[in-house]
């Protein structure tokens, strides 16, 4: 579950990283 977590850590830095580009 750890590993999932950090996944979805991830992915929604990377959504909110490409959304204030």
């Amino acid at each position: 579950m750890i590993m999932k977590d950090i996944f979805l850590v991830f992915l929604c830095s990377i959504i909110f990283i490409l959304f204030i580009l």
